[in-house]
Parts: structure tokens; sequence; C-alpha cells
């Protein structure tokens, strides 16, 4: 039997750049619902912003005011899912650590309305694991709420092993993000004369210690003993005081300040450039779940760096990168493999655009609107 869902409340903590990946794949996914003809409403507990995606007309946003930076307490989000529930049939969740699910939680048990949970790579069980107050937040309030969710989506199947390890036993469905097209028509001969002349390597997310940038900035300090006229940039915002100073002081401390480059965060034509003057990407973290960034480069013809504990861990396979634990002569040597081996190659270029057709936003639209339907 089905249960045809019409309207959805999309459940965001934020949507301006600033939040990395979700910003993007949350739009991206809302907009492939629209066009399914699922009327999509975004209560999003963040102060109103003109830096979001751009979300299908028929769509609407509904900001609620926040308290915390972290922890995001939004007393606002319940009344206004109250005020407008008639205008839903299922609730959405898309994120974990901090008081937005517990919030959606408490206002679907009240009012009876079935709920869903994107965990979008926040529930991996080593950072759970080791970290006592993601231990007991994880046991005391995730652990229900994710038991409870009618099925919990996640965007690999490492993601997927990794909450059986914590105990769920829940419905899980794994169904992997699309993939934008950062350069709307790569075209190998233009781009390869750019991407010799910069001689550039490129990082895009958020500069904090799960993306290990610090090993990042020694692995290439290693790499340029060997390529001394390589320039690496890295595009994100910091996420933590204490890891910008270290991360400054490191790049002091390596004499390679003119080398790096690290301008914040770019959109739109900005980022569009970085990608275009790339010779390969590089993701250096410890896990991603799906790492948008990763495809993204790939679909901009890019062969890649990826973090082995990724769904990106069979790569060389397709012959257009490299995967590689998050180690500092692992990653040099990876670097200086990809110079060689694969850049400024036609068949490389088109392997890996090749590679990231796979993945649609449409084929995850398909398959969370079979999965909202089921009994």
């Amino acid at each position: 039997m089905t249960n045809h869902i019409n309207s959805l409340a999309f459940i965001c903590e934020g949507l301006s750049y600033e939040y990395g990946g979700q910003a993007v794949s949350i739009p991206s996914l809302g907009n492939a619902l629209s066009k399914k003809s699922i009327q999509v409403t975004y209560f999003v507990t963040e102060n109103r912003t003109s830096r979001i995606n751009k979300i299908d007309r028929s769509s609407k946003i509904v900001f609620c005011k926040s308290y915390g930076k972290k922890m995001k307490l939004s007393i606002e989000l319940f009344f206004k899912l109250r005020r407008n529930r008639n205008t839903f049939d299922l609730v959405h969740i898309n994120n974990l650590w901090n008081f937005v699910p517990l919030v959606s939680f408490i206002f679907c048990s009240l009012y009876a309305k079935p709920f869903v949970i994107s965990t979008r790579g926040m529930a991996m069980s080593a950072v759970v694991q080791n970290s006592f107050f993601k231990n007991i937040t994880f046991k005391i309030i995730l652990y229900p709420i994710l038991q409870k969710a009618k099925f919990i989506h996640t965007t690999s199947s490492n993601e997927k092993n990794n909450l059986k390890k914590l105990g769920i036993t829940n419905n899980i469905i794994v169904s992997p993000n699309g993939i934008n097209n950062i350069i709307k028509r790569p075209n190998f001969d233009k781009l390869v004369k750019i991407r010799q002349k910069a001689k550039t390597i490129l990082f895009v997310g958020r500069i904090c210690a799960h993306k290990n940038i610090d090993i990042l900035i020694r692995a290439f300090a290693i790499f340029l003993k060997n390529k001394t006229d390589w320039k690496l940039s890295i595009i994100g915002n910091y996420d933590n005081p204490k890891y910008t100073k270290f991360i400054n002081n490191l790049i002091m401390e390596e004499n390679i300040k003119k080398q790096i480059n690290i301008p914040g965060f770019k959109t739109s034509h900005d980022l569009v450039e970085e990608y275009e003057k790339a010779s390969f990407f590089i993701s250096s973290s410890k896990s991603e779940n799906f790492g948008l960034s990763i495809a993204e480069a790939l679909r901009a013809g890019l062969p890649a760096i990826v973090p082995l504990d990724s769904p990106w861990e069979f790569i060389s396979e397709h012959n257009c990168g490299y995967a590689t634990k998050p180690d500092i002569f692992e990653i040099a040597n990876a670097m200086t493999l990809i110079t060689t081996n694969l850049t400024y190659k036609k068949n490389i270029f088109y392997n890996a655009i090749n590679y990231s057709k796979n993945f649609t936003w449409e084929a995850q639209a398909k398959k969370l609107q079979e999965e909202y339907s089921k009994n």
C-alpha cells in the first residue's frame, strides 16, 4: 500500500553558503522534488539571508529565529510548524547535532506528523564514540528520534553501516546526492590551457579539523620540494578560531605562504573560476559521507585525490584519481602521482566527467518520493 505524499516540510539548520555541502544538496533535492509536483516548504533556523541557492518558485521559505551558534535552539520553529501544519504531509529533518531535530520531533509527536531524517554525514560512529558529549547526546536524544523516524536517509553505504554500529535498527535507505554542473559545458581544449598555466591544486569545503587542512598543508609542503611551481587554493570558511590560528601558524612554519591562497568561501562565477583553473582536486578529510565538492570537481573534468573512507574509494578503477588514508606522506605521494599520470590528459578529463554522471538529483528525488509514500 502507498500513502501519496503531496507536500513536505524541509527542516534546515541553514542554507547560507557557510553551511557547506548542505547549502547545495538540500535546495537541489527540494527542486528535484518540486519537479515531481511535491510542494516543498523550507523551515530554516537562521536569519534571513540572500545567499541561498536558487529554489523553485513553487517552494516557500519560512525563517525561524534561533539562539546559539552551535546548539541552535529555536522555539519559533515549533510555533511556525504548528501554524503551517495543514500545509504539509510529512516532515523531513536535515541535520542532527543541535536542538533543531529535537524541536521538530516534539512537534511531530504532538501533532501526529510522520517524519524522516537525512543524517548528511553527521552520524559517523567514530565521531560519536570518540566524543563523550556526542556519545551521551546520541544515546539520550538522537537515538530515540532516529528509531522513530519513518525512515533514515543516508547518501552512502558507509554511513548506513556506521548507523548500524551505533545500534540503529530502523529502516535506512541509501540514495546518493546528485551533482550540479559547476562548469556548464566543460571543454577540454579550452580548460587545459588555463590549467597548465595556473598549476593550482584545489580544495573546497569548511576549513576545520575534520577536513584535515593541517595534514593537507604539510603534505603540500613535502610535494613542493620537487614541484616548486605549484600553488594550493583552499576555498572555504574557517570553522573555529583556534584552528584558524593553528593553520596560519603552520603555513608560516612551513614557509609556504606565497604558495597557498585562502580567500574565504566563493560562490557563483568566482567559484566557477576556481574549478576552471585547477589542475586537480584534493580532499584530505578523515571521512566523507558523499563529498559534494569532490563530485563537482569530477563533473568539471578534474582528477581528484579523495579519502579512502568515502563513497569515492574506488576512484582509481575509473582512472581519474587516487584514494588515500589521511596520512601526510601518502597524500604527498598521491599529489606527485596525479601530476605525473593524470593531469592535462583528455581521456582522464572525460573519465572524471563520465564517472560523475552516475549521480543525479532526479534519481535521489525519485527514490525518496517512493519511500515517503510507503506505509
